[in-house]
């Protein structure tokens, strides 16, 4: 299995039964119902941070992101495939959710 960074979607496709699959394309959650990868978990923004004092999108503790990425179906030692869609192909979604990843 790809320890890289960054997928093809061939191999998405050929490990698709391998991986926890997100789709971080901020949107409503019926748009998420049609326009999916299916069996990806929707990983909402409204919910993966919180709105602090000065910024919008603030980072949870990690005992509370652990939580609600639990929630998503991610388990410890899981490999996660992270994509979005949307103004310049999602990129600005899917490293968002990635760095929050790391963090």
């Amino acid at each position: 299995m790809s320890t890289n960074n960054l997928v093809t979607p061939q191999w998405l496709l050929q490990n698709l039964n391998k991986v926890r699959v997100i789709d971080a394309t901020w949107m409503p959650a019926d748009a998420y119902a049609t326009e999916h990868i299916p069996g990806a978990a929707h990983y909402s923004f409204d919910y993966a941070y919180f709105k602090s004092e000065y910024i919008k999108f603030d980072l949870y503790p990690p005992e509370v992101f652990q939580k609600y990425i639990r929630l998503l179906g991610v388990n410890n030692n899981d490999q996660v495939v992270i994509y979005s869609r949307g103004a310049a192909s999602g990129m600005m979604f899917a490293s968002r959710a990635y760095w929050t990843f790391k963090v």
